[in-house]
């Protein structure tokens, strides 16, 4: 599958998008022990030529350039929400595995589409939910497991993020959602801790004024009712418009109830918080993930680590594109009903 490094296998893989969360991907790449990163790839070559210098790989502005190679082997597209599909398809088409930064899509055709690459490709492609790797959120599922709560019954997960995320920070967010951008992760949470049944039928409202009065197309936020295949009913909630000064950018909460007891996961505040004139009041999200001893640890090191070593083994990594499919046509019936005002049956 690889070549070999002393008696370690390798896989040879490359980054398509220079982003913040391809920079992640490249930096864990090359340090992992299991990982030969080749080259990166973006549209801004200057972007691709300053990450491919920091590690010492190839840079190309066209990603077909990256893909071209025989010697790469795998790929992490992390590209924008709503530009998936291209290079993900050419990706596997052009006999490459696949780990792609969540969600799947923004839109149900791309999801099919890269699906149905997927199946001809006879290649592994891994939708990136990296939270499926963080201390509180694996800790719940063993409970789960263990049968803490017995059997789930109904739950209710929100995620909400700062108004510098869509006005300032992405480039593209009216081509996106709250729902795409921070349910999906609770979806793809809860759906896996019930038991990954199908969605049968979706209720949601959502607000547009904060984010419109800036001239924004994309929704403040949303909740959604979500009732599964097993009989569990869901509460979905997301919003990107707290201020700015927010002290942390990113707060979860989950509670799942359950016929013989209740469990909350409150990440709304982290046990770190500091305080100085420049920053100000800081609870940085710390149970994620960050630096040890100059090397990148936590979630998005060890979801990759997993499709790395999966694919070495010659196995499927966790959450497949059918799965990602599944959680790309929640997030789209939210939005139907959202526009449509009345439930929603599914599938779609």
């Amino acid at each position: 599958m690889g070549s070999k490094a002393g008696s370690e296998e390798k896989l040879t893989v490359g980054v398509i998008g220079a982003g913040k969360l391809g920079k992640a991907h490249a930096r864990v790449y090359s340090e992992l022990p299991e990982a030969s990163l080749y080259g990166v790839a973006d549209i801004r070559e200057e972007a691709a030529r300053e990450l491919a210098a920091a590690y010492g790989c190839k840079h190309f502005a066209d990603y077909r350039g990256l893909l071209d190679s025989k010697e790469v082997q795998a790929v992490s597209v992390a590209t924008p929400d709503h530009l998936h599909r291209e290079p993900v398809v050419a990706a596997l088409e052009a006999g490459k595995h696949v780990i792609v930064e969540k969600p799947l899509a923004t839109s149900l055709e791309d999801a099919g589409a890269i699906v149905e690459a997927q199946k001809k490709s006879g290649r592994f492609l891994m939708v990136n939910y990296n939270n499926r790797w963080a201390f509180p959120y694996t800790k719940v599922m063993n409970l789960v497991k263990d049968g803490e709560i017995g059997s789930p019954l109904m739950s209710y997960a929100k995620k909400v993020n700062s108004i510098k995320n869509p006005t300032k920070l992405l480039k593209w967010a009216d081509e996106t959602s709250s729902v795409h951008f921070l349910s999906t992760h609770d979806i793809d949470m809860i759906r896996w801790y019930i038991g990954e049944p199908d969605a049968v039928e979706v209720y949601a409202g959502g607000v547009k004024k904060v984010l419109a009065a800036k001239g924004f197309k994309t929704l403040d936020g949303a909740q959604a009712i979500v009732k599964w295949s097993n009989g569990v009913v869901s509460t979905f909630e997301s919003a990107w418009i707290l201020p700015e000064k927010n002290p942390s950018g990113v707060e979860g909460y989950v509670e799942l109830i359950g016929s013989e007891g209740v469990l909350h996961l409150d990440r709304r505040e982290e046990l770190l918080v500091y305080t100085n004139d420049r920053s100000g009041f800081q609870s940085p999200r710390v149970s994620m993930g960050g630096e040890v001893n100059g090397k990148l640890q936590g979630a998005l090191k060890w979801s990759q680590e997993h499709f790395v070593q999966r694919v070495l083994a010659g196995k499927a990594p966790d959450i497949t594109a059918e799965a990602g499919y599944r959680i790309v046509e929640i997030a789209c019936a939210i939005h139907r009903s959202i526009d449509e005002g009345g439930v929603v049956k599914l599938p779609l």
